[in-house]
């Protein structure tokens, strides 16, 4: 299974030659991006439904009647994990143009999972991947699992970027630390968030060669 990554090639090059430092983001940190064309708020999912759609609302046992003729509007929020974002269409035009990207990555995501997942089964790591569904009403999103909501996004104006996506989770997901070799153990994510926030993982050869399937450069 190949899916696609566009980026800068001053971000991408060297993992592109040498299989290291491919980053995953927080989830959380989206709305951060520099480029515009693709940030996206993905700590909360707003929702609004019309008033006559439900008549009360019961949230942790508590039970809330609807106000008349006002619509209901609450948020959901997704479990944190970090991601990396990939597209279902490779090597396109229009997408080299949306992400203002210079270079596409086909990545063998099977096999980039299995390095994962193998490399760091001592960190109890869940990673996930799923093509992004795209909803065109919020109430289509209302009963989804906080994993599920990771994998959602609106239908304008993120559907032309086909993205599918690996998400990796942490076994006490916001409150994970890790241990580091000069400041003890650390926060893995961080309370408020920031551009940068992100983990890197990295593959030596020849394993890393069955992870990049093809680069294609502009």
């Amino acid at each position: 299974m190949i899916k696609y990554l566009y980026g800068k090639s001053q971000y991408l090059e060297h993992f592109a030659e040498t299989g290291k430092g491919l980053w995953f983001r927080d989830l959380f940190t989206m709305d951060k991006l520099e480029n515009d064309n693709i940030s996206d708020d993905e700590a909360r999912k707003s929702i609004q439904l019309a008033p006559d759609a439900i008549t009360k609302v019961i949230i942790a046992g508590r039970e809330f009647k609807v106000v008349p003729d006002k619509p209901i509007t609450f948020s959901q929020a997704p479990r944190r994990c970090h991601v990396l974002c990939l597209s279902e269409k490779g090597h396109d035009k229009e997408l080299f143009e949306l992400f203002k990207a210079d270079i596409c990555i086909g990545i063998n995501v099977a096999k980039l999972v299995e390095l994962i997942e193998t490399a760091n089964k001592h960190l109890g790591l869940e990673v996930i991947t799923d093509s992004i569904t795209y909803y065109e009403r919020e109430n289509e999103i209302l009963d989804l699992s906080q994993v599920q909501l990771a994998f959602v996004k609106p239908s304008d104006p993120y559907s032309r970027e086909h993205e599918f996506r690996i998400a990796v989770f942490w076994p006490q997901d916001s409150s994970s630390q890790l241990a580091t070799e000069s400041h003890g153990k650390i926060n893995v994510f961080h309370a408020s968030g920031t551009p940068d926030d992100h983990i890197t993982f990295n593959f030596e050869g020849p394993a890393y060669e069955e992870v990049v399937h093809s680069v294609t450069r502009t």
